[in-house]
C-alpha cells in the first residue's frame, strides 16, 4: 500500500493499493494493472502531478446540525469515504463545520490484518471519547453470540438496544459503505 499524507489547504492526502490478479486463476497478472494506481505507483518522489476530483457524486456532512448522530457501516475497503469523513470531523479545521455530535462506526473484516486506519480510528477513541465510538467484527477471530463468525450485523445487534435509540432519532445519519 502507498499512503501520501500532506497537510495544508492546497494539499490532498492519497492511498491506494496496487493489486493486479488474474480472477480466474487468482495469480498475479500485470495485464490487470489500473491505470491511476500504476500511474502514482511508478511516479517518484519530486514528480509533480495533477489530480482533479471529486467528480460525480459526494458525499457531504450535514453542515446545519453539528450534534447530529452519525452511524457508518462498513466492510473492507467500503470503509474508506468515512475516513474522510472523520478527518473532516476530527482533524481538519473547517470553518463552516464544527462537529460536536457522536460518529459511530462499525467495521467488518475477515482479521485484524485487513483493518484500514485502524490505528487513526483508535487514536479518534482516545482523543474524543464522547464523540466517537468505533466497532469491529472480526469474522475468522471473534463469534457472535451464537457462537458462529461474527459480521458487522452481529456487531450491531450487540448494540441494538442501545444502537435502536439513535436509529429512531430524527438527527441520525446513517451510511453503508
Amino acid at each position: 500500500m502507498v499512503a501520501v499524507f500532506l497537510t495544508g489547504k492546497d494539499k490532498v492526502m492519497v492511498s491506494f493499493l496496487l493489486l493486479h490478479y488474474d480472477p480466474e486463476t487468482g495469480k498475479e497478472d500485470p495485464s490487470k494493472n489500473g491505470v491511476c494506481s500504476n500511474f502514482l505507483c511508478d511516479s517518484k518522489r519530486g514528480d509533480k502531478v495533477q489530480i482533479t476530483g471529486p467528480s460525480g457524486k459526494i458525499m457531504l456532512l450535514p453542515e446545519d446540525n453539528p450534534n447530529a448522530t452519525h452511524i457508518m457501516i462498513a466492510t473492507g475497503t467500503g470503509v474508506a469515504p468515512f475516513r474522510g469523513y472523520l478527518r473532516c470531523m476530527f482533524m481538519e479545521s473547517v470553518p463552516i463545520f464544527k462537529f460536536n455530535g457522536l460518529a459511530w462506526l462499525f467495521l467488518g473484516v475477515a482479521n485484524s490484518d485487513s483493518l484500514l486506519y485502524d490505528e487513526e480510528f483508535i487514536n479518534y477513541l482516545h482523543k474524543y471519547p464522547d464523540n466517537f465510538r468505533y466497532d469491529r467484527a472480526l469474522r475468522r477471530e471473534h463469534k457472535n453470540k451464537k457462537g458462529g463468525k461474527m459480521y458487522v450485523q452481529d456487531k450491531i445487534e450487540e448494540y441494538s438496544e442501545r444502537s435502536s435509540n439513535y436509529w429512531m432519532k430524527g438527527r441520525t445519519s446513517i451510511s453503508v459503505g
